[in-house]
């Protein structure tokens, strides 16, 4: 279950009920409909807003209701999300299976890269791309993220598709490693050879929780899975794809 109504840090902090009915709705639907067309297992794509606001490694059990508050409605409609999944493995009869999964921050092709609801690896490839210099950057670029490229999170996927998971199940998929905003624009500075590159730094303007850092020991012990992309290979191929597809 892949749909969902998303976007990036100015929206979700100057509308943040944005994506609570219209996600609500999606995934009650959804799983109604699989439960009743005897689908075999249901996939959730959750989120790692449902992690509190720590400096420490989130694992699956870390998640306690509380949420960082830039998160606040996003983290309870897909902790929701996630209850109704486990509703329909554990608290009824004839159980249907769930899988729960938590990604990093996603990015590469098919990336969102307008303005309005483009992330932050999304908006500053077009930044580098349509020369903008300097380079405007929201908050102070020290946050710590966990960024997966999206091949890697999909051969995940396909691998937990045919793996019993058993009737409930949650798994982290990350890169596991802590990337700065700053070493983003180090490395699309290189890739696009810029030597002189003025940024600014905007701290009025929207941006989210300062550290979030992903464990993902289950998942790579459950199936021996590990991401293969660097974040260098990885914006290569944003940058690349993105030459050719924009408009």
């Amino acid at each position: 279950m892949c749909a969902a109504n998303s976007s990036g840090a100015k929206v979700i902090i100057n509308n943040p009920m944005v994506h609570l009915n219209p996600n609500i709705i999606m995934n009650t639907n959804m799983l109604d409909a699989s439960y009743i067309n005897k689908v075999k297992k249901f996939i959730f794509i959750s989120s790692s807003t449902v992690y509190p606001n720590k400096k420490n490694f989130m694992k699956e059990n870390d998640s306690n209701f509380n949420f960082f508050e830039k998160y606040f409605i996003v983290g309870w409609m897909k902790k929701f999300s996630e209850i109704m999944c486990l509703m329909y493995s554990e608290k009824i009869k004839n159980p249907m299976k769930t899988l729960i999964i938590r990604p990093a921050n996603l990015y590469g092709p098919y990336d969102k890269f307008d303005w309005e609801e483009s992330k932050v690896i999304a908006a500053t490839v077009r930044k580098f791309y349509e020369k903008h210099n300097p380079i405007e950057v929201w908050g102070d670029g020290n946050d710590i993220k966990d960024f997966l490229f999206i091949d890697d999170f999909v051969d995940c996927i396909n691998e937990l598709i045919n793996k019993d998971t058993g009737l409930f199940n949650v798994f982290n998929v990350a890169s596991g490693k802590q990337t700065t905003v700053k070493m983003i624009l180090n490395e699309l500075s290189k890739i696009k050879k810029i030597k002189k590159l003025k940024i600014i730094y905007d701290k009025n303007k929207p941006s989210l929780i300062p550290v979030r850092k992903i464990n993902i020991s289950k998942i790579k012990k459950f199936i021996s899975w590990h991401p293969k992309t660097s974040i260098q290979t990885g914006l290569k191929k944003t940058i690349n794809w993105y030459k050719k597809n924009s408009r």
